[in-house]
């Protein structure tokens, strides 16, 4: 299990990268569509034959589980729709990995890494974005909680009384399963693996905030030069493409006598052009390349 704080450093094939994080979106759909019923992912990864490969099933924290889960996030920063879907799926994925394949020992070990990553960003402007989360990170192991929750067996168990700011467990607030003290929540055993869904799903919306946010007034992020194709030679905003391609394709349903459900909109144009036949890809491309079609063209 991992929190994915923090990012890998180095170089990878990009058609690497762009295989994997189509297989990781295809997995994250799976578990979107079977939200419900959990139980059966596994069995419906085995009859697909799909899903195999290290970045998904079982390779929580692995190499290209990071990488893929990182690029899906900086797709989700430049798409409301996308970043909508994304984060509900891999909260999905966490509680899944969380509750069914995580050994205790693991869990810890992940929490502690996430603790010493967190007290890295504790310096200037940062402590203001990550503090929350440190502290509530901190309190956790320091009361001893998490390991108690770890070797209990008792679904209701409601040993331990950790104050963690309430913010930080927005969602259970909401629904008042957390009792309030001085501005903070009182957490006990029985709400441990709630709350850890919760603090990841802190994180990777506060990481997508910071993607959005520009350093100054009107300036472009690194993330939207990319899209826009001026930095790397435009290969990134491909890699993109395809991923914004699959994600829409889902949206878009299934094809029926009447057409295909829900419309095709101007906006999927792009994301959808590789599925265009040769004729019709190979003048959308020659559009996209001069922003203009020649007389003869424009009548097919």
């Amino acid at each position: 299990m991992t929190f994915y704080v923090k990012p890998l450093l180095g170089s990878c094939p990009l058609s690497q990268l762009v295989s994997s994080s189509c297989v990781r979106l295809s997995y994250l759909h799976l578990l979107y569509q079977q939200r419900d019923s959990l139980d059966c992912v596994a069995e419906k990864v085995v009859d697909s034959g799909q899903f195999y490969e290290e970045v998904v099933y079982g390779g929580g924290g692995s190499q290209w589980d990071r990488l893929s889960h990182f690029t899906l996030m900086v797709a989700a920063s430049l798409d409301q729709g996308f970043r909508e879907f994304w984060v509900e799926a891999e909260c999905l994925l966490f509680n899944y990995r969380l509750e069914r394949e995580m050994m205790g020992k693991e869990v810890i070990t992940s929490v502690r890494r996430l603790g010493r990553h967190l007290e890295e960003f504790m310096d200037g402007s940062s402590e203001e974005v990550w503090g929350e989360v440190f502290m509530a990170v901190k309190e956790l192991l320091g009361d001893r909680l998490l390991q108690h929750w770890v070797e209990c067996r008792e679904t209701e168990c409601r040993h331990g009384n950790t104050l963690i700011p309430f913010t930080m467990v927005l969602p259970l607030v909401r629904v008042r399963r957390v009792v309030m003290s001085l501005g903070r929540a009182q957490v006990n055993c029985r709400l441990v693996q709630a709350t850890l869904g919760c603090i990841f799903r802190k994180i990777i919306n506060t990481k997508l905030d910071i993607l959005k946010k520009s350093h100054k007034e009107g300036q472009l992020t690194s993330v939207q030069k990319v899209w826009s194709g001026m930095l790397e030679g435009g290969n990134i905003k491909t890699c993109f493409a395809q991923i914004f391609g699959q994600f829409r394709g889902y949206r878009v349903g299934t094809v029926s006598s009447r057409g295909v459900e829900g419309g095709i909109t101007a906006d999927m144009v792009e994301g959808m052009a590789m599925y265009f036949p040769p004729c019709m890809a190979l003048l959308y491309r020659e559009l996209m390349r001069e922003r203009k079609l020649k007389h003869e063209d424009r009548f097919q």
